[in-house]
């Protein structure tokens, strides 16, 4: 897709962000009111929310946040989450190029050992999130994954995502 631009994003796209959050997910306000909470919290890290721009309008978001997994003590991972692009821009390359965007600034900070999501287990696999399940790591479900950042992530066997 050109005219797509990738960036972080900043204070001024926050009620956009909320937009295409709201539109994305059917009017629902959970995502947005997650957004916000996060924003507001210590896992919040403000390189790694990034948002999609055409025209100079927002049509996507995402967002990449600290989080312990459950379970047992284990460093600290990164959660992927929400991931929104709006109705109008869906099936075009947007959330590709925003999940892609986000597991390269994810290897460039070097930080964290691997990334968590609970998503749609038929979307995120082509960017090479795997079970977590495959690791070790809860819950068994299909939408429970990793993508591991280092090569070694057996510190986390026996966790789990928390839902």
């Amino acid at each position: 897709m050109t005219g797509c631009t990738v960036r972080e994003e900043s204070r001024l796209d926050h009620s956009a962000i909320a937009a295409v959050t709201h539109a994305a997910f059917g009017g629902r306000q959970v995502e947005v009111e997650m957004i916000d909470a996060i924003r507001n919290c210590d896992e919040y890290v403000p390189g790694l929310s990034l948002v999609a721009d055409i025209d100079g309008d927002v049509v996507g978001h995402c967002m990449l946040g600290r989080k312990h997994l459950a379970a047992r003590p284990a460093p600290a991972v990164l959660a992927l989450g929400p991931l929104s692009v709006h109705p109008r821009w869906q099936r075009q390359g947007v959330g590709g190029r925003l999940v892609t965007a986000a597991l390269k600034a994810a290897l460039r900070r070097g930080q964290e050992d691997l990334i968590v999501l609970l998503g749609e287990p038929t979307y995120y696999p082509r960017f090479g999130f795997k079970p977590a399940s495959d690791f070790g790591i809860g819950p068994d479900w299909p939408a429970a994954m990793v993508f591991p950042l280092v090569d070694d992530i057996s510190v986390y066997r026996g966790t789990a995502i928390p839902h």
